[in-house]
């Protein structure tokens, strides 16, 4: 063996990325992508970095792909896939003043507000509609032009599916939800394990338990 340990190879080999937690990002690259040629369906990349205290962005960035709710109608037979849930929270988070959350019950008043204001119960359903229509209005200008994209900021979680150890993006949201606090910069990286046990693709710490977590409410 050379003038190095097996600990020097050994961190040497790891793949590391982003620790499993919150973060707030910037958009600092959007594209188009060509619409998937089994299923019609209409794609795009966003390139998202972590902010750093100074708001300056850190690396390593994370590439989010996204397939909008839309029809393709060059496509043939295509209809809308089932994906609101993925992309809806991502342009409410990016775009809060365009784009509002659906109504929702305040913890501590009890009240069912909306874009900041008291509705009653029997405007809620319409209320939602709204905040759909708007939402998607967005996602449809952004399929042709996803630049207005570009230097957006929003919160969002780090996560790691099974059998993968690319980060995947969760959880988006406008403002850092109460008690929860931001990744600390200085355990940004995380070693990623890429075995084929109970635990694949999940940063060390978490893998050792088993990559025990519950399911999200969220629908990114």
């Amino acid at each position: 063996m050379g003038r190095y340990s097996e600990e020097v190879v050994k961190k040497a080999s790891e793949r590391r990325n982003l620790a499993i937690g919150f973060y707030k990002f910037r958009c600092v690259q959007a594209l188009r992508q060509p619409p998937n040629e089994e299923s019609g369906n209409l794609r795009g990349q966003y390139t998202w970095a972590p902010l750093k205290k100074d708001g300056s962005e850190g690396r390593p960035t994370v590439r989010d792909y996204m397939t909008y709710p839309l029809k393709n109608d060059k496509f043939p037979g295509h209809e809308e896939p089932n994906t609101t849930g993925l992309t809806v929270p991502i342009v409410q988070a990016a775009f809060p003043k365009e784009c509002p959350l659906y109504p929702r019950t305040d913890k501590d008043t009890k009240k069912l507000m909306y874009k900041g204001k008291v509705i009653d119960k029997s405007e809620e359903e319409t209320a939602r509609e709204e905040a759909a229509k708007l939402s998607l209005d967005k996602l449809d200008a952004l399929e042709p032009d996803p630049q207005p994209m570009v230097g957006r900021e929003a919160y969002a979680k780090v996560t790691y599916e099974e059998g993968n150890d690319f980060p995947k993006l969760r959880n988006w949201c406008a403002e850092l939800p109460p008690g929860t606090t931001l990744v600390p910069e200085d355990q940004w990286m995380a070693a990623v394990k890429t075995s084929s046990k109970k635990g694949d693709g999940l940063p060390a710490s978490e893998a050792a338990s088993g990559g025990a977590k519950k399911k999200s409410k969220f629908g990114r």
